[in-house]
């Protein structure tokens, strides 16, 4: 937990045994303490309601486990990108705010000034609307990114429990071709030609 006030994260990644421990207190303080980092678990098959339930309290994404490569690579590289675009949002939120308490700190003076200068403020007031309105428009974006990764999760969650992985699957086929080439009467076997079937 001390880690969490020392210093900025970009990413979490914790096994779902230690995230649900004391009711998901680490989850809840990391969002509390670093509200745009995104939360990743780790699960195994018999995890799953585990997982589900981070899931639900605010987890971002799931890598099961054992690990695929490629998924756990584009799951961190969604939630890197995820955190990089809720940090661009707030800095575009603090720089409107102190636009606009810059501005309303002189609109007595404003009121006084000449014309042209009204135009110039009335042209500020349309366009901090636009801003507001991209911004919220950011926001949509970032809640949907969040939604999908989610959604996948849950998926991912269910896959678990019904069939092994390409990964899985790759594992236990290299496992059975060892075993039948190291069976008594046969042959020790080579040199074998580079494959592709586990990275």
């Amino acid at each position: 937990m001390g880690k969490l006030l020392a210093s900025p994260y970009q990413l979490i990644i914790s096994g779902v045994q230690l995230a649900e421990m004391h009711d998901f207190l680490l989850v809840k303080r990391a969002q509390a303490l670093q509200r745009f980092v995104p939360f990743v678990v780790t699960a195994s098959a018999s995890e799953k309601e585990g997982a589900c339930r981070a899931l639900k309290h605010g987890a971002f994404d799931l890598i099961p486990t054992p690990l695929d490569h490629e998924q756990t690579v584009n799951t961190i590289r969604l939630a890197l990108w995820q955190n990089t675009f809720m940090e661009l949002i707030a800095r575009r939120e603090k720089a409107l705010e102190k636009y606009c308490r810059h501005f309303d700190a002189y609109s007595g003076a404003f009121h006084k000034a000449l014309p042209p200068l009204l135009r110039t403020v009335s042209c500020f007031d349309q366009s901090i609307q636009a801003i507001e309105g991209s911004i919220k428009r950011l926001a949509d974006l970032a809640r949907i990114v969040e939604q999908d990764a989610q959604a996948g999760a849950l998926k991912r969650l269910v896959a678990l429990s019904k069939e092994p992985t390409d990964f899985q699957s790759k594992l236990a086929v290299r496992d059975r071709q060892s075993a039948t080439s190291l069976l008594p009467g046969q042959d020790k076997p080579g040199p074998s030609a580079p494959t592709s079937a586990v990275a």
